[in-house]
């Protein structure tokens, strides 16, 4: 408020402007209540940030952004691999059965949720695999598989087959996949002035799917990695356990029409089981899909008088997520931002009008994804999206989901970040 009687810092004075900065915060915590109820979420109190929690989010949601100018630095040095990499796969006469490859972009950069720095890349080669037969592994929830020939193929690779020359073996597969990812960077960076080294990492988790190149700089610092996943592409309906709910086409938006023809199965085996020939089922491609084609307009994110913060409560979840990892690295081992994609779907089919996800009211939504996901906490219970019986929570001890929850409340009280 102004200062009508000069400088005068007395009793009076002081006491008067305590209460004007008192109704200045009832009147800012109003407008924010308001603007939720106005997007239509329920005005209830774990929904209504005050003030500090609202400036706090917002100037974490700039923060966490990425810069253009490193997403365009980025885009060229991937591409710049993977593309001769595919064409060498497919032009290679030593391997045929790659001239069908198709490379399939997933993961948070290609969603546009990445957060911080453009530093890991998620890219899928997808082998279509034919005359394929497929059985769910027992107590996994239509999660994991076993993958059969029906018949022998002249096409298909020996050396990714078992000794009963039908079972496809993920194991063989990813190990003749990260042979190949060794020999073309051998070949085709061998003796050529590049400022970047590139080699195929170590496998840290030993139940990854993916073979990993490192980009090192000049001192053998990494900037980058890209997970390259060998998958094979089922060139037919998902199975019975697998379905995409209806209610997806109340918010998907119209100019997205997901189908269930076909699905991938990546080399990962179950957790706590001691079965490595098993296949996961993975959904990557419509997950990308529902994150770039989210609205129930046409048009949403596509003006600038049309953005929603659907992608900005994502980023914060994520950004909250690796936060705790980094202070509970051995007691969150088992986080992963799989779990809050998973719950923002959950939420985004109750909250289904662009109305709800207006951009001045991100504090309000990102509240609101956060206390669902506090709720699947709770119950122990998180549903996957498109396999409704499976419990992705399944695996984890409960006094484990207890620490986190304890650690997400307390993140509440403290206003986060």
């Amino acid at each position: 408020p102004p200062f009508t009687e000069g400088l005068c810092f007395g009793k009076a004075l002081v006491l008067r402007f305590l209460s004007s900065l008192k109704c200045s915060l009832v009147e800012y915590s109003t407008a924010s209540a308001g603007k939720c109820e106005d997007s239509g979420a329920a005005a209830t109190a774990h929904t209504m940030p005050n003030p500090v929690t609202s400036h706090r989010i917002e100037e974490r949601v700039k923060s966490i952004r990425l810069k253009q100018k490193e997403i365009s630095n980025a885009a060229d040095i991937i591409n710049g691999f993977i593309d001769p990499f595919i064409s060498h796969l497919k032009e290679c006469p030593e391997r045929p059965y790659f001239k069908g490859v198709t490379k399939v972009t997933t993961g948070s950069y290609y969603e546009l949720v990445k957060i911080f720095h453009p530093n890991e890349f998620d890219v899928m080669l997808a082998l279509p695999v034919p005359n394929i037969g497929y059985t769910d592994v027992e107590d996994c929830d239509g999660l994991f598989y076993k993958v059969t020939l029906q018949r022998k193929s002249r096409s298909f690779p020996t050396p990714f087959l078992l000794e009963d020359e039908s079972t496809v073996s993920p194991v063989n597969v990813l190990k003749e996949f990260r042979k190949f990812v060794s020999q073309f960077i051998a070949s085709h960076y061998k003796g050529k002035q590049v400022p970047l080294t590139l080699l195929v990492s170590r496998k840290k988790d030993r139940n990854s799917p993916a073979a990993t190149v490192e980009l090192l700089d000049e001192k053998n610092s990494e900037i980058m990695s890209i997970d390259l996943v060998p998958a094979l592409e089922i060139l037919a309906p998902w199975p019975k356990s697998c379905k995409l709910g209806e209610d997806v086409k109340k918010w998907l938006g119209k100019k997205s029409k997901p189908r269930n023809k076909s699905f991938y199965l990546v080399a990962k085996q179950p957790p706590g089981k001691d079965d490595k020939e098993v296949w996961r089922i993975s959904f990557s491609h419509i997950e990308k899909e529902i994150m770039m084609d989210h609205g129930n307009t046409k048009t949403c994110c596509e003006f600038y008088d049309t953005k929603c913060c659907r992608k900005d409560c994502i980023r914060l979840m994520k950004s909250l997520f690796e936060d705790l990892k980094k202070d509970y690295p051995r007691q969150l081992s088992h986080l992963c931002s799989y779990y809050a994609k998973t719950s923002f779907f959950h939420t985004l089919t109750q909250w289904n009008e662009d109305s709800n996800w207006k951009p001045h009211d991100i504090a309000c939504c990102f509240i609101r994804v956060l206390d669902d996901f506090i709720r699947h906490v709770k119950n122990a219970n998180l549903p996957h999206f498109f396999i409704p019986d499976c419990n992705l929570f399944h695996s984890l001890l409960r006094k484990d989901l207890k620490f986190l929850l304890e650690l997400l409340e307390e993140q509440k009280k403290k206003d986060f970040f």
